[in-house]
């Protein structure tokens, strides 16, 4: 189905969605894989909110180097109701070269399959936040269901940043910024529909907050479908690589979580301060990464039944490896301190409040615009 004219006007500005070739076939089968996840997302979602209210969910990749992405509204003129979520192929890229480098490494997420087969990676000596317009690719391990695991992981990882950009369409974000006059949200340094910089900040949050809640639900759908052999067809490397990344629930959630903090951590601001971050339209790494893990730890209570004291152990622990693991490919040891600085400084809990207090206020201006879940797909993994 053709995009509305002014959706398809503003995808076109932001690169279109013909995006670059690859001679190396790997490197194609990890963003093929990326559009096929994509996809399977996007039919979940339209089901589930979207196709109740007569508005069409479209997505795509598009040629942008930058790690983005955006989601977008047609106007209000335009007859037909469409809905757009774009992933920037520099995020795609970003996912599939992080991804890779770490599941080529015997030092690595050793859980997963023969990690004995991978070798020690030289050290990087700069990661670039945009890796597409770099020299870097995608690595492919050697051991098979690594191999098979990266290619999954990638796809969780993409995940997570799909789902940021659900939220904000169905909590109502995107339905505020249309009635001021905007109707696509990027992430991009921009504060759209003329929105105090700390409005936009507090709806980064609560997008966050509900990328977890639908992460979780598509995790616990893909669970229901390798229980009754919905992927028994898949060739063995790939059916162990997918019963490792989403059978276990607290290795489930890891991966989830690693999907959403690692792109955060690869921006390296090492520092926190609310003075600088007042003026800006996103809430900055540190102190997001800071919120995520509080965040995540209610989730794993709510949706794991974890005690609240072995939830937070847990993602104490998962930070930490993805810390380690982060610096590791540099050939560097731990510095975590980036987040250490939000937690340390005597003004988080005072910004944290103050985003606690704005969408408290915004509330019920974005309940007139909220999309409601209209079903349950119960355990369906489509």
């Amino acid at each position: 189905m053709p995009l509305p004219h002014d959706l398809q006007v503003m995808l076109n500005t932001r690169g279109g969605l013909e995006l670059p070739s690859h001679p190396d076939a790997w490197t194609r089968h990890l963003i093929s894989q990326v559009a096929s996840g994509l996809e399977q997302y996007r039919k979940r979602i339209e089901n589930l909110y979207f196709k109740a209210i007569g508005m069409k969910l479209r997505c795509g990749i598009y040629n942008e180097l930058n790690a983005r992405a955006f989601s977008s509204l047609s106007s209000q003129a335009q007859p037909a109701k469409v809905a757009f979520i774009g992933i920037s192929y520099g995020f795609v890229f970003n996912a599939a070269c992080l991804t890779t480098m770490m599941l080529s490494r015997s030092d690595m997420l050793t859980e997963v399959g023969s990690p004995e087969k991978e070798t020690q990676a030289d050290p990087i000596s700069h990661m670039p936040s945009s890796m597409a317009n770099s020299q870097f690719h995608p690595a492919q391990p050697a051991c098979p269901i690594r191999k098979a695991f990266a290619a999954f992981l990638t796809v969780r990882f993409v995940e997570s940043v799909f789902m940021h950009e659900v939220s904000h369409l169905v909590r109502g974000h995107l339905g505020l910024i249309q009635s001021l006059g905007a109707f696509d949200w990027s992430e991009g340094d921009d504060v759209p529909g003329g929105l105090a910089a700390l409005t936009k900040q507090a709806l980064e949050f609560d997008a966050d907050g509900g990328a977890i809640e639908e992460g979780f639900n598509y995790l616990f759908s893909v669970q229901h479908a390798l229980s009754i052999g919905y992927f028994k067809s898949a060739d063995p490397a790939s059916l162990l690589a997918l019963q490792i990344l989403y059978a276990d629930d607290s290795s489930a959630a890891k991966y989830s979580f690693m999907g959403m903090y690692l792109p955060l951590r690869m921006f390296e601001h090492l520092h926190w301060e609310r003075d600088l971050q007042d003026e800006s339209s996103h809430p900055h790494p540190p102190i997001r990464m800071l919120y995520l893990m509080f965040v995540y730890s209610l989730a794993l209570v709510e949706a794991l039944s974890l005690h609240k004291d072995s939830a937070q152990i847990a993602i104490d622990e998962w930070a930490m490896e993805c810390e380690a693991n982060y610096m590791a490919l540099h050939g560097e040891t731990i510095n975590p301190s980036g987040i250490r600085s939000a937690w340390l400084s005597p003004e988080g809990d005072t910004y944290i409040n103050d985003i606690h207090n704005e969408l408290e206020r915004l509330a019920p201006k974005l309940a007139i615009h909220a999309i409601h879940m209209n079903f349950k797909l119960g355990n369906s993994s489509s």
